[in-house]
């Protein structure tokens, strides 16, 4: 807040206390540094994983940016501050004194833990663009791969923005698992992510991103008619929307962010053909349940969702 002059009506000073409200972790880690850090003017500060440099950027965590000089000028550091953030923008900011208002929930049961612990080989896939959702997030954000966990990282298209590229790499992504099953390996649970929907969307780009959707729902069907001959389920879902909501209604311009949309969950199975089955509404925490489930493994007290299929032929 500023007079009209453009002076601040009250400046932090030492000994104040300092709520930094920003829930995203990108934004507000240079000004958090600028309160924290000892030395602020230090070169070469390393920057945490950042989602949103994923999402936006195509950043992966080979190429991590970082800090080479101070943004400005800022002087000693204030002392006495007791400077809390609301989310963990970095662990560095904590290190140098912020509290954290809401600290990150670890899993400590992910889906993966509870199938390793039964001795079952799975399979994590993807391209290098969301390589992270599919093994650290969910993981309960652990680093290290469970016990009989594989992973198939397939480099994304180095291209200036997805549209250009609208298959991405869905083709190579469905050929390494095709070629996994022909394999003869017993994988219990496979894991894979299709990016297309949801960065091919990001562009604005409607043409583009009817083609990525054209290109998923091959690769789908490919892998849909493998499990099939193997009498095993396909689970299809989503964690957000995107692609399906391009224009904004009430504009007419065209939307770029993600959508608030229920998503789809959709089971095929020998089962489950020819048959129209609607199932009752459900959260993401039920997927886990439904699939430990459909696998016979009991589901631990700390998974507080439900099996979807329940009392369903399937």
């Amino acid at each position: 807040m500023a007079n009209p002059q453009g002076q601040p009506l009250g400046i932090i000073k030492p000994n104040d206390s300092i709520i930094f409200f920003n829930f995203r972790i990108d934004r507000p880690r240079q000004l958090s540094r600028a309160f924290t850090f000892q030395d602020f003017s230090k070169a070469n500060l390393p920057v945490g994983f950042d989602p949103y440099l994923v999402k936006y950027q195509k950043s992966h965590l080979a190429t991590v940016p970082t800090i080479t000089g101070e943004p400005f000028v800022r002087g000693a550091k204030l002392d006495n501050l007791y400077f809390a953030t609301m989310t963990q923008y970095e662990k560095a900011i904590e290190e140098f004194g912020a509290k954290v208002a809401f600290p990150p929930e670890n899993v400590k049961f992910p889906l993966g833990a509870i199938i390793a612990s039964q001795g079952y080989k799975q399979l994590r896939v993807s391209e290098s663009e969301k390589e992270r959702f599919v093994t650290y997030y969910f993981n309960g954000q652990q680093e290290m791969a469970f016990e009989g966990e594989d992973r198939i990282i397939v480099p994304s298209p180095k291209v200036a923005t997805y549209d250009l590229m609208p298959e991405m790499s869905a083709l190579e992504i469905t050929n390494n698992v095709l070629s996994k099953l022909k394999s003869g390996t017993e994988y219990k649970f496979i894991l894979i992510n299709f990016a297309n929907p949801d960065m091919v969307g990001h562009t604005g780009n409607i043409g583009a991103a009817v083609k990525a959707c054209e290109v998923v729902d091959e690769c789908i069907g490919k892998l849909a008619d493998m499990v099939m001959a193997y009498g095993g389920y396909m689970l299809i879902t989503a964690d957000h929307g995107n692609v399906e909501e391009m224009i904004d209604a009430s504009t007419g311009s065209i939307e770029t962010e993600h959508s608030e949309n229920p998503v789809p969950f959709a089971v095929i199975s020998q089962k489950t053909m020819g048959k129209s089955i609607t199932l009752t509404s459900g959260i993401l925490a039920d997927i886990a349940p439904t699939i430990l489930k459909l696998l016979s493994i009991n589901v631990p007290s700390n998974m507080t969702g439900r099996d979807l299929l329940e009392g369903l032929t399937v």
